[in-house]
């Protein structure tokens, strides 16, 4: 399927992406504690991302008529995260992480709700 120029029924469709950027700032911390269960190492992390503006355009083009539909890009986003691995034994480990992302200004507003992650890692 050639995704730069798709028929569409009485159209076609020519998508054009602008090329861009994205830049990280970020600070992580971590620790490391003795249990009776096993070494638990929790960590927290903020992060920065920051895009280059710009726009994405897909064009319709009908007979002798052209629609451009822009899609403007470029934003900042705040990410803060927070989680833990639980060494069991040398093959055996816990882990969990809970984050959010925050849109924090720009054309392309990048977000989550808080999400999170449990689980457990075997080595064999």
């Amino acid at each position: 399927m050639d995704m730069d120029a798709a028929v569409i029924p009485g159209a076609i469709a020519r998508p054009q992406a602008d090329s861009g950027w994205i830049g990280r700032a970020g600070l992580s911390v971590r620790s490391e504690i003795n249990t009776g269960a096993g070494t638990l190492q929790p960590y927290g992390r903020v992060n920065v991302y920051k895009t280059s503006s710009g726009a994405h355009v897909a064009r319709f083009v009908n007979g002798g008529t052209t629609t451009a539909i822009v899609a403007p890009t470029g934003g900042t986003s705040t990410e803060l995260a927070g989680g833990f691995t639980l060494t069991l034994s040398k093959s055996t480990s816990l882990y969990g992480e809970i984050g959010r992302l925050w849109a924090n200004g720009g054309n392309a507003k990048v977000a989550s709700s808080a999400s999170g992650a449990l689980g457990m890692r075997m080595k064999w």
